[in-house]
Protein backbone atom coordinates (compact mmCIF):
# COMPACT_ATOMS: atom_id res chain seq x y z
CA UNK A 1 0.00 0.00 0.00
CA UNK A 2 2.90 2.37 0.75
CA UNK A 3 4.23 1.77 -2.75
CA UNK A 4 0.84 2.65 -4.21
CA UNK A 5 0.73 6.04 -2.46
CA UNK A 6 4.34 6.72 -3.34
CA UNK A 7 3.62 5.93 -7.00
CA UNK A 8 0.50 8.09 -6.92
CA UNK A 9 2.40 11.06 -5.50
CA UNK A 10 5.25 10.60 -7.98
CA UNK A 11 2.77 10.49 -10.87
CA UNK A 12 1.04 13.66 -9.66
CA UNK A 13 4.35 15.53 -9.38
CA UNK A 14 5.37 14.40 -12.87
CA UNK A 15 2.02 15.52 -14.27
CA UNK A 16 2.34 18.97 -12.68
CA UNK A 17 5.88 19.38 -13.97
CA UNK A 18 4.85 18.44 -17.52
CA UNK A 19 1.91 20.87 -17.40
CA UNK A 20 4.11 23.74 -16.21
CA UNK A 21 6.63 23.05 -18.97
CA UNK A 22 3.84 22.97 -21.53
CA UNK A 23 2.54 26.38 -20.45
CA UNK A 24 6.06 27.82 -20.52
CA UNK A 25 6.65 26.44 -23.99
CA UNK A 26 3.24 27.45 -25.35
CA UNK A 27 4.76 30.38 -27.18
CA UNK A 28 4.36 33.00 -24.46
CA UNK A 29 7.02 34.48 -22.22
CA UNK A 30 6.78 36.90 -19.30
CA UNK A 31 9.49 39.56 -19.29
CA UNK A 32 10.31 42.24 -16.71
CA UNK A 33 11.63 45.64 -17.77
CA UNK A 34 12.70 48.91 -16.18
CA UNK A 35 12.95 52.32 -17.78
CA UNK A 36 14.68 55.16 -15.91
CA UNK A 37 13.50 58.68 -16.67
CA UNK A 38 13.82 62.26 -15.42
CA UNK A 39 11.35 65.11 -15.42
CA UNK A 40 8.99 67.14 -13.31
CA UNK A 41 5.57 65.51 -13.01
CA UNK A 42 3.01 65.55 -10.24
CA UNK A 43 1.36 62.62 -8.43
CA UNK A 44 -1.67 62.63 -10.73
CA UNK A 45 0.54 62.53 -13.81
CA UNK A 46 2.51 59.60 -12.34
CA UNK A 47 -0.73 57.63 -11.89
CA UNK A 48 -1.92 58.54 -15.38
CA UNK A 49 1.44 57.56 -16.88
CA UNK A 50 1.24 54.17 -15.10
CA UNK A 51 -2.23 53.59 -16.51
CA UNK A 52 -1.15 54.69 -19.99
CA UNK A 53 1.85 52.36 -20.05
CA UNK A 54 -0.30 49.49 -18.72
CA UNK A 55 -2.56 49.87 -21.77
CA UNK A 56 0.27 49.35 -24.28
CA UNK A 57 -0.11 46.10 -26.21
CA UNK A 58 1.58 43.14 -24.45
CA UNK A 59 2.14 45.12 -21.20
CA UNK A 60 0.40 43.33 -18.32
CA UNK A 61 1.32 45.70 -15.47
CA UNK A 62 3.23 48.90 -14.80
CA UNK A 63 4.41 50.60 -11.61
CA UNK A 64 6.30 53.86 -11.29
CA UNK A 65 8.54 54.91 -8.44
CA UNK A 66 9.14 58.64 -8.64
CA UNK A 67 11.04 61.05 -6.41
CA UNK A 68 9.71 64.58 -6.92
CA UNK A 69 12.57 66.14 -4.94
CA UNK A 70 15.10 65.23 -7.66
CA UNK A 71 12.79 64.48 -10.60
CA UNK A 72 14.05 60.90 -11.06
CA UNK A 73 11.76 57.98 -11.72
CA UNK A 74 11.74 54.33 -12.72
CA UNK A 75 8.99 52.52 -14.58
CA UNK A 76 8.76 48.82 -13.70
CA UNK A 77 6.64 46.87 -16.14
CA UNK A 78 5.91 43.32 -17.24
CA UNK A 79 4.98 42.00 -20.63
CA UNK A 80 3.49 38.77 -21.89
CA UNK A 81 5.15 38.28 -25.24
CA UNK A 82 4.37 35.67 -27.86
CA UNK A 83 7.02 33.80 -29.79
CA UNK A 84 7.17 35.17 -33.31
CA UNK A 85 6.22 32.41 -35.72
CA UNK A 86 5.76 34.13 -39.04
CA UNK A 87 6.42 37.44 -40.67
CA UNK A 88 3.88 40.03 -39.68
CA UNK A 89 3.28 38.68 -36.15
CA UNK A 90 2.67 41.46 -33.62
CA UNK A 91 5.43 42.00 -31.05
CA UNK A 92 6.25 44.24 -28.09
CA UNK A 93 8.01 47.47 -29.03
CA UNK A 94 9.91 49.35 -26.29
CA UNK A 95 9.66 52.50 -28.42
CA UNK A 96 5.98 52.71 -27.43
CA UNK A 97 6.98 53.06 -23.75
CA UNK A 98 9.61 55.66 -24.65
CA UNK A 99 7.01 57.62 -26.64
CA UNK A 100 4.60 57.61 -23.67
CA UNK A 101 7.35 58.92 -21.37
CA UNK A 102 8.06 61.71 -23.86
CA UNK A 103 4.34 62.54 -24.15
CA UNK A 104 4.40 63.31 -20.42
CA UNK A 105 7.37 65.65 -20.97
CA UNK A 106 9.87 63.41 -19.23
CA UNK A 107 13.27 62.36 -20.57
CA UNK A 108 13.77 58.59 -20.98
CA UNK A 109 17.28 57.63 -19.87
CA UNK A 110 18.08 53.93 -19.48
CA UNK A 111 16.12 50.85 -20.46
CA UNK A 112 16.85 47.35 -19.06
CA UNK A 113 15.45 43.87 -19.46
CA UNK A 114 15.45 42.40 -15.95
CA UNK A 115 15.20 38.63 -16.63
Amino acid sequence: MKHFYFSLILTAISFLKINSQTSQNSGEQIKNYTYIFTGNINTEQVKLLEETISKIEFVTSAKIKYKPENGNGIVYFKTLEKTLVREGDAFFEIKKVKNKLEEFHTTPKEFKIEN
